[in-house]
């Protein structure tokens, strides 16, 4: 169990770091506002997650994290997608 949450807590820490890194390199121009944005959304996350947690804390918790977490990846794909028709479409353009 030690090991699990070890696992857990590195697999958490590192994301946001490869996260900024990601954006600094995809956006050397605007890298204060990319940075600024991504930490935004990351801290009302993490403020609106709590507060969400606190009403919907019963025995069935885990299913309410895997539909969260199940819409999260999907709008995720949606908007990559989206972004790479956009750029397939300005590519064309020129």
């Amino acid at each position: 169990m030690l090991a699990i949450t070890f696992l857990i807590g590195l697999i958490v820490g590192i994301v946001p770091a490869l996260i900024s890194t990601i954006l600094s390199k995809e956006f050397p121009k605007t890298k204060g506002a990319a940075l600024g944005m991504f930490n935004f959304i990351r801290y009302i996350g993490m403020a609106l997650g709590s507060i969400t947690i606190g009403f919907f804390s019963d025995d069935n918790i885990i299913y309410y994290y895997l539909g969260i977490s199940i819409l999260l990846i999907v709008i995720f794909i949606l908007s990559k997608l989206k972004i790479k028709l956009n750029v397939m479409n300005n590519v064309e353009q020129y």
